[in-house]
């Protein structure tokens, strides 16, 4: 069933689907061609399933509900859903070996969905297939940073990334002393400080989660700060020929990330009363545990509904919320600051083994007192409101290192596009600016948030944000601009556009092109590349032309390099 709340884009339908035997699918066809675009945790029965465009037109909203009528709802963006069709287009190029046409399908995906590394490593295959010894250091430069152990892992196991393994630009996937644990040692969790800090874990069950006969077993590595799932590669199935390699494979990457076994298991939690109690084994950390349940109306079995921890060190506590968890079969390890948690699911009477891990930092220590980009955006819409001319719509924030710790907070006024920086306790860092960049239109910000990333561009130890806008009024298209903190003020430094299509606007000249946004380097070094792939009746879409275009910060200005 598709129900939408705007039309999807034309040629476009989505659906959600199964084949009885594994998990729940969102499809989307666009002109003839389908693709999978998201994959959710559960294949048991299910009722009504709904897809609908999201009222900004940015988002597919997937809902499945599960036998016991609990929804599982997934956001997709447009996006995403981009990029997988440009990948698909590449590997119908690459596996043609036509490795110089796939290129650019693979860049404009990667750069679409950059949280999906593996448009990256297909990009950086096709570049070492096609010799393009610059592209390789390029992708490596831009991408490997944002997933270290799954780079590390395509690295080990692609053939076609052979030459790229052994290169000296490769190095930096490794960590400087090698990690000790194993799978077989792998009762809970390993820790390594490497890349920011990850978890690792094994997961049992099928492909959707949901165990049948014999349990898959996979290895998880988690980004411990955020509980993002970085990697999860098979290690074992019914095919006892592929698993010993597989469990080599898996014990390499361990070894070359860093890991350490963080204690021999997860300390339980006591199941005596409704609200429940784990103690870690010194003692120090306390966890109280209180469950929500009800009865499921088909069939009378008490259901978890998620749970509420209470954690106590000393005389610090904080609470957390796991929605659609049970505590039952909880599993809690304390890790540099942080609890790392791993529950079972009930469905339908079922219990089942969670896929993925949940972090949340211990009170009192420094990863709680880590900024809360929420809260500062919260006291810079309370100084907005408190502004004569109220707030339209949209708010968002970036950390980042402003002369201190602290964040830029976006706030989409009536006066127009309202920029803040704060620090830790949301005091001002600078006076709030509000955006003159002449592409901006308040008619089409609206519905399109910006997109913000925090580098420092000159090497000065001082942030600039990157922010990439989006409009749809008039026309579909990008750009980006950089603020720049600057004798104590921000200054608003316009970049070019990153994309245009003015073609389906009646009333207004037919003019597109089309390009990418990547980040290269760091420091003095950093660079912001613009590669445009197409132009097409450039007179008034004042587009960069066809090639690759590189800018740099110099004093105050961002300028062209060679």
């Amino acid at each position: 069933m598709v129900a939408t709340a705007r039309p999807l884009p034309p040629g476009t339908t989505a659906a959600i689907k199964t084949d009885h035997n594994g998990p729940w699918t969102l499809y989307v066809t666009r002109n003839g061609v389908t693709v999978p675009a998201y994959v959710f945790d559960q294949d048991d029965e299910s009722g009504s399933n709904t897809v609908e465009l999201s009222e900004d037109g940015r988002f597919l909203v997937a809902t499945v509900r599960h036998c016991d009528d609990t929804p599982d709802v997934a956001r997709v963006s447009l996006a995403a859903i981009d990029a997988r069709f440009e990948n698909l287009r590449g590997m119908q190029a690459h596996v043609k070996k036509q490795y110089a046409a796939a290129i650019p399908h693979f860049e404009t995906a990667a750069a679409l969905d950059p949280d999906s590394p593996v448009y990256a490593t297909n990009l950086l295959a096709a570049q070492a297939l096609a010799d393009d010894a610059e592209g390789v250091e390029r992708t490596l430069a831009t991408y490997s940073a944002l997933n270290v152990p799954w780079f590390a892992w395509r690295l080990a196991v692609d053939p076609e990334l052979a030459t790229v393994s052994g290169d000296r630009r490769a190095a930096v996937l490794t960590a400087d002393h090698p990690g000790h644990a194993r799978v077989s040692d792998l009762s809970f969790v390993a820790y390594s400080p490497f890349a920011g800090g990850m978890v690792a874990t094994l997961a049992t069950g099928g492909a959707g989660g949901m165990p049948s006969g014999q349990p898959d077993t996979w290895l998880v590595i988690t980004e411990l700060a955020t509980s993002r799932e970085l990697l999860r590669i098979l290690v074992t199935d019914e095919n006892p020929k592929q698993n010993a390699q597989r469990r080599a494979v898996a014990d390499r990457l361990l070894a070359q990330l860093g890991f350490e076994l963080a204690g021999k298991s997860g300390w339980k939690v006591d199941e005596a009363n409704d609200v429940k109690h784990a103690s870690s084994p010194d003692h120090k950390i306390q966890v109280d545990v209180d469950r929500y349940e009800d009865a499921d109306p088909k069939t009378s079995v008490w259901l978890d509904r998620g749970y509420d921890l209470k954690v106590t060190v000393g005389r610090a506590s904080s609470s957390y919320h796991r929605s659609g968890g049970s505590p039952r079969y909880l599993e809690i390890a304390s890790v540099h600051g942080y609890l790392v948690l791993r529950d079972s699911h009930q469905r339908c009477a079922d219990f089942v083994p969670a896929r993925k891990l949940e972090t949340v930092a211990l009170p009192g220590t420094p990863a709680a007192a880590k900024l809360d980009c929420k809260r500062l955006q919260a006291i810079a819409l309370g100084r907005a409101h408190e502004m004569p001319r109220p707030l339209v719509n949209g708010a968002a924030c970036v950390l980042g290192q402003f002369g201190e710790p602290g964040a830029l907070v976006w706030v989409n006024g009536s006066e127009g596009p309202r920029f803040e920086v704060v620090n830790g306790d949301g005091s001002p860092l600078a006076p709030p600016f509000v955006s003159t960049d002449a592409n901006s239109n308040q008619e089409d910000l609206s519905s399109y948030p910006p997109a913000f990333r925090a580098v420092d561009l000159d090497g000065d130890g001082i942030d600039e944000v990157v922010v990439t806008w989006q409009t749809g009024a008039h026309s579909d298209g990008s750009w980006f601009d950089v603020l720049h903190l600057h004798g104590g003020k921000l200054v608003e430094l316009a970049g070019p556009r990153i994309s245009h299509d003015t073609s389906g606007y009646e009333h207004h000249p037919s003019s597109t092109c089309k390009g990418t946004l990547a980040f290269e380097g760091t420091g003095a070094k950093a660079r912001l590349v613009v590669t445009m792939t197409s132009v097409r009746d450039d007179e008034h879409a004042g587009c960069l032309a066809v090639g690759r275009h590189a800018f740099a910060l110099v004093g105050d200005k961002l300028v062209e390099t060679k």
